[in-house]
């Protein structure tokens, strides 16, 4: 049975998990733990609210940016939500952080129950709604930090990503 681009994905990158563990390597990273906090701090940057806010981090991995929000005094506010497809990920993400809001879900698939949040960020992957036989079909487009062979399943969505100027990461 062939996985579905988002499924393919989340295997691959469980791959940087299994071979280089809960760090910034095992989320696919590829520079370095500084460049990670760089890309969290830009990201929350877009918070400007100090009273309690809700954060949806849509694909959190090992709940990084999490980690982020509670070193910072000045991020305090935030209400942290993870969603992630990779059981793998989600696990070593709760040994970290058992009392955490980190669901296991995939959104393309399923998204009738999900709460609304304040914020919804996303670091790797980029969401492409198209129409679809009359609804709405979720396409998986791109995660440019996890290494791919050039003939994968997903070369196509890539390529309807960049055609539109989506880019990717």
């Amino acid at each position: 049975m062939a996985l579905e681009p988002q499924q393919y994905i989340a295997a691959r990158c469980e791959e940087d998990l299994r071979r280089y563990g809960d760090s910034f390597r095992g989320v696919g990273y590829t520079k370095s733990e500084s460049d990670q906090q760089h890309r969290y701090a830009l990201m929350l940057d877009i918070v400007r609210e100090v009273e309690p806010v809700s954060v949806l981090d849509l694909g959190c991995g090992l709940a990084h940016m999490l980690d982020h929000i509670e070193r910072d005094p000045t991020l305090r506010h935030i209400r942290y939500s993870g969603l992630d497809i990779s059981e793998e990920y989600l696990a070593q993400a709760r040994r970290r952080h058992p009392d955490a809001d980190l669901s296991l879900r995939d959104v393309l698939k399923d998204d009738d129950d999900l709460p609304e949040y304040d914020y919804v960020l996303q670091q790797h992957l980029q969401l492409a709604r198209r129409a679809s036989v009359g609804r709405d079909a979720g396409v998986l487009a791109a995660n440019a930090d996890c290494r791919l062979p050039p003939r994968s399943p997903r070369s196509r969505v890539q390529r309807h990503v960049e055609d539109r100027g989506m880019g990717t990461g």
